[in-house]
């Protein structure tokens, strides 16, 4: 009976680490960026996990977009692939990150509206942001 136990409470620990460690992962909660009538993106600066998703909400009443710089990290957010005319007010974009990130990878993006490219290492004018792929945490 004792052994019997024993190895219910050993397989109860053992679910519990797996399901705090897969809990906490993560890529199942989105990170959310606004879009604000003062040509910002809150956060412009986000930190995420291969296979998060990123949600930007466009909480202006004009349209925005999401781009990737040109010279950036390969495979970054193109709202123009789904809201050619931009994302109208009120409207979602969400780009998952890849799975094959790797800690360290760097998006820059820009408004191509209400903002211009940076250079692929550094923030475009106006409205820009960066995304870093971070540790898992």
């Amino acid at each position: 009976m004792k052994k019997y136990q024993a190895l219910v409470i050993c397989i109860g620990v053992v679910l519990s680490v797996i399901i705090y460690c897969c809990g906490n992962a993560s890529n199942s909660s989105a990170v959310a960026v606004s879009m604000t009538n003062q040509n910002l993106f809150i956060p412009s600066d986000i930190l995420v996990i291969p296979g998060q998703v990123v949600q930007w909400t466009n909480m202006d009443t004009v349209a925005h977009t999401v781009v990737a710089d040109p010279g950036t990290t390969v495979g970054g957010p193109d709202s123009d692939l789904t809201h050619p005319n931009g994302i109208m007010a009120g409207g979602i974009y969400t780009w998952p990150v890849p799975s094959t990130a790797t800690t360290g990878m760097i998006w820059y993006y820009h408004d191509r509206l209400n903002g211009t490219a940076g250079s692929g290492t550094s923030l475009g004018g106006g409205m820009a942001g960066i995304i870093t792929v971070a540790a898992g945490f």
